[in-house]
């Protein structure tokens, strides 16, 4: 397997988005935040906001199918949790989260998903992040300057099929253990550890021969 390694900003374009204090416009546009970040990188409907979007918004910050959206700010423990966006709805995003577009002829959307939540369960973003009094957040230039390994398309296929495989699995045994009421730290950091070792061997080619 052949494997070159590119930046963050040479292969996806990034986007930050905007502050809006309006809330609950009726028939507004809605207002992605961070607490639209779901468990298992699922985009979250439940508390959604509307507001109302300029022209220049809805063209400059307007959601596609396939767009990694990457929480900027928040806790230092969430900060770099993110989700792929596959909604048929009119959705833009806040100041806390970024958007990040794949150069599809470079990288698939599933693969930059991975490999950020690879980072965030090593919680990297954590020790990288710049820290406030119950905030912090990863500024769009360390976002940029960070390196990703990417093997050809056909690979990086070959691979992911491996890993959403391995995603399922952990996510039936979190949803047992939630369903038992299982609260122990060390299994839960156990299945985190595993998970993280698993995507540090995608990354490093070796999934794969």
């Amino acid at each position: 397997m052949t494997i070159m390694t590119k930046t963050i900003d040479e292969c996806v374009d990034i986007q930050p988005g905007f502050a809006q204090g309006q809330k609950n416009i009726p028939d507004g546009t809605i207002h992605l935040r961070m607490n639209n970040i779901g468990r298992n990188f699922q985009l979250n409907f439940d508390k959604v906001r509307t507001i109302n979007a300029t022209k220049k918004q809805l063209e400059k910050y307007r959601l596609e199918k396939g767009d990694l959206i990457f929480n900027n700010t928040n806790s230092p423990e969430l900060v770099g949790k993110s989700f792929l966006f596959d909604d048929e709805q009119l959705c833009l995003y806040s100041n806390h989260l970024t958007r990040c577009r794949v150069k599809k002829d470079l990288i698939l959307p599933e693969w930059l998903l991975f490999y950020i939540r690879g980072k965030w369960l090593r919680r990297d973003f954590e020790r990288m992040c710049n820290k406030w009094i119950n905030q912090a957040a990863v500024g769009g230039n360390k976002l940029k300057k960070m390196q990703i390994p990417i093997p050809s398309l056909t690979e990086q296929k070959q691979i992911l099929k491996i890993l959403t495989n391995a995603s399922k699995q952990f996510e039936q045994i979190s949803d047992f253990e939630k369903t038992i009421k299982i609260r122990d730290i060390q299994n839960q950091t156990l299945l985190q550890n595993i998970q993280s070792s698993i995507l540090d061997t995608a990354f490093s080619g070796k999934l794969v021969q």
